[in-house]
């Protein structure tokens, strides 16, 4: 994994480069340990929601996947932080 971007109450994001062709996308990692199935469900609920909504100022959903410790969601890599641009 590359560069932190950020941190939630479940997890983080960080830069990722896809090997076929060195493009950068971000990647939240969140933590499955110890989160009830009902959490872990609500999760790929958000997931399969972002995936869904397509608008020029919403970040694309690219995949997601899941281990058994983390839930994945890759997506478009944003030049700058929202809560920079809000506090602006």
């Amino acid at each position: 994994m590359g560069r932190f971007r950020g941190k939630g109450g479940f997890g983080e994001v960080r830069e990722c480069i896809r090997a076929s062709d060195s493009q950068k996308f971000a990647v939240k990692m969140i933590r499955f340990n110890g989160l009830s199935e009902p959490k872990r469900e609500s999760v790929r609920r958000e997931a399969k929601l972002m995936r869904e909504l397509c608008h020029e100022n919403l970040v694309h959903c690219i995949e997601n996947f899941e281990d058994p410790n983390y839930y994945y969601i890759i997506m478009e890599l944003a030049d700058e932080d929202l809560s920079k641009v809000i506090l602006k």
